[in-house]
């Protein structure tokens, strides 16, 4: 078997874990809170949200610092440092006493992450690029699918044993996920001990860059999604309260809408993945921003539960269809040695996304109502969407993806 579909699958196994992992803890986060801390609940949500927030400012800070790292020394040793640093962090939630320790776990947490971004650079350093689309899509399915599971799988631990277990559980898995790289994932290494590697890609990263402009378009283009996609869902099982003006059921409807864009993701990404190599990397990628527009203001029109299932559904294919095709954009565009710099700094603005959307989310709604939310994602997407295809048609990038 080639070494870049052993990597494939071996990485496919690991983000799948890790998905699982994350998404498993992240539901009961307010209830252990609440259960360190006699306090109101008002109170708990808002150290929760603190909580929450921690490690992604951690890691829009300290992504482009580890991006360097994995272009001087290998991607495979970053799999190694988060997925390791990642298991002892969240095996520690378990232990902690106060909603301050876990403060402090969740800044550590956020030192740790980036398996995931650091497992596509290294299939997209590895594998044929006439295939990139589809491998690369794929392999996101890994994390996608794990995230679905997770809160079902957490949910279990959780009412059989307790939260604390459900932590320590997280943290065998991602120990699993450590094995599962040290022993399985291989990677060149001899050009990373080249002498004149360090100073390679120890240079200014922007210095290298041939259209900044277009970089930082695609890093704005992923914070403007990926807050869009964070921004409804505080307010998800309120919205669906509204539409049915019924309590029946809520929780079990609100899981399901939660649910239905992974699942679409997972069941079209390997077929967008094929049309991107085959029609090009950009073509998709505006395709699916248009949808991603289109759907967002249907969804501010909604007036019944399954019309808003069909567009959550649509959500999960235009994500499938903008999120790793801005990846390999950008990869495109900057130089092999730097692609663990280019992926960090998107990495940055995937964070930053989730954590604004989140706060714009909850903020905008409460003044102007949920609805306003989707024309807001619209708007923004949309500009971002005009000032793309500008510096497109300036650089004629259409002829070159």
């Amino acid at each position: 078997m080639e070494n870049w579909r052993k990597n494939l699958i071996v990485l496919w196994i690991g983000t799948f874990l890790a998905g699982v992992g994350f998404s498993e803890i992240m539901p009961f986060l307010t209830i252990y809170v609440k259960s360190m801390n006699d306090t109101s609940e008002k109170t708990a949500l808002f150290l929760s949200g603190i909580v929450y927030s921690a490690s992604y400012v951690i890691v829009i800070l300290v992504s482009p610092f580890w991006g360097k790292i994995a272009d001087r020394y290998g991607r495979r040793a970053m799999l190694l440092r988060c997925s390791l640093g990642m298991a002892v962090t969240i095996t520690l939630m378990g232990l902690a006493t106060n909603v301050w320790q876990l403060i402090l776990l969740r800044c550590l947490q956020g030192l740790s992450d980036g398996y995931t971004p650091n497992a596509q650079a290294l299939i997209i350093l590895q594998a044929p690029k006439k295939q990139l689309g589809k491998i690369v899509n794929v392999l996101t399915t890994g994390y996608i699918s794990g995230n679905l599971i997770g809160p079902i799988v957490g949910g279990v631990f959780a009412d059989l044993f307790s939260i604390r277990i459900t932590f320590f559980m997280t943290g065998f898995l991602l120990f699993t996920v450590f094995l599962l790289s040290m022993f399985f994932v291989t990677e060149d290494a001899e050009k990373f001990k080249k002498k004149n590697n360090f100073e390679e890609v120890s240079g200014k990263f922007w210095e290298h860059v041939p259209d900044i402009k277009y970089l930082l378009i695609m890093l704005l283009l992923t914070t403007v999604i990926q807050a869009g996609n964070a921004s409804i869902v505080p307010v998800l099982t309120l919205f669906i309260k509204q539409i049915l003006d019924s309590a029946s059921h809520l929780l079990l409807l609100s899981g399901i809408a939660a649910a239905l864009p992974g699942i679409s993701n997972v069941l079209f990404a390997f077929f967008i993945g094929k049309a991107a190599d085959k029609w090009g990397v950009v073509r998709i990628l505006i395709l699916g921003i248009f949808l991603t527009i289109v759907v967002n203001l249907l969804q501010s029109m909604v007036v019944t539960l399954a019309f808003l299932f069909l567009l959550r559904f649509m959500l999960g294919i235009a994500d499938a269809s903008t999120l790793p095709e801005i990846q390999l954009s950008i990869t495109q565009h900057v130089d092999q040695k730097f692609i663990g710099r280019s992926l960090s700094y998107n990495q940055s603005a995937n964070a930053l996304g989730g954590m604004l959307g989140t706060l714009v989310g909850t903020s905008v709604s409460a003044v102007w109502g949920i609805k306003s939310v989707f024309l807001l994602n619209a708007l923004l997407i949309s500009l971002i969407a005009g000032l793309l295809i500008i510096q497109m048609n300036k650089r004629k990038i259409f002829r070159k993806t």
